[in-house]
């Protein structure tokens, strides 16, 4: 009886310990993959929006319209934290 009482609060043991270094490695992959992941993405919209300022700069765009609106964009990707060089049309 003691001994599968002790065998019992072991097994329990062993699994709380194995439930928390899996839920800690899980945890260690998520953060690091998504850190990863946010910063690819930042990086891609950064140069996204380098080249759109690019274009708007060398008057590639003939239409104001379409000016105006890459304006638009461009402002209110700046006000949402992609700040880059500012571009004058």
């Amino acid at each position: 009886m003691l001994y599968t009482t002790i065998a019992k609060f072991w097994r329990l043991f062993v699994e709380i310990i194995a439930m928390f270094s899996v839920a800690f490695t899980v945890y260690q992959f998520a953060f690091n993959d998504g850190k990863q992941m946010v910063m690819a993405s930042m990086s891609s919209a950064s140069h996204d929006l380098s080249m759109l300022e690019q274009t708007l700069s060398n008057d590639q765009i003939a239409s104001a319209d379409l000016k105006l609106a890459l304006s638009k964009i461009i402002s209110s990707l700046e006000e949402t934290g992609m700040q880059q060089t500012s571009c004058t049309l």
